[in-house]
């Protein structure tokens, strides 16, 4: 019985923890503005510059969270949890499209 409330204890600890640490919008910005920097070599930009280029939407899920950011035919996801924000992949909408379109004809 004390085995149990200490892992229900420990449980809630951690669930309120994650919470507390999940990322914001801001800090998924951030994220964006240094990727986009190194990856461009070098070039620094502002989040206001980078978000008049283009748009950015964050998911939270409680414990976790999303955010996506798309510029014309272009965009990055990213995942968030504990306080850290994890590059998942890039895409371009014209090959989602194009993958869409395939896998419904081969059905």
């Amino acid at each position: 019985m004390r085995l149990k409330n200490i892992l229900i204890l420990i449980t809630c600890v951690a669930l309120i923890g994650l919470t507390l640490s999940n990322p914001s919008q801001e800090k998924f910005q951030k994220r964006l503005v240094d990727d986009f920097g190194q990856f461009h070599g070098g070039v620094s930009l502002s989040i206001d510059q980078i978000m008049s280029l283009g748009h950015g939407n964050r998911n939270s899920f409680f414990i976790f969270s999303t955010y996506q950011y798309e510029m014309g035919n272009i965009g990055v996801k990213y995942w968030g949890i504990a306080g850290q924000t994890i590059f998942i992949k890039s895409f371009r909408k014209d090959e989602q499209q194009k993958e869409q379109t395939e896998s419904l004809d081969s059905v």
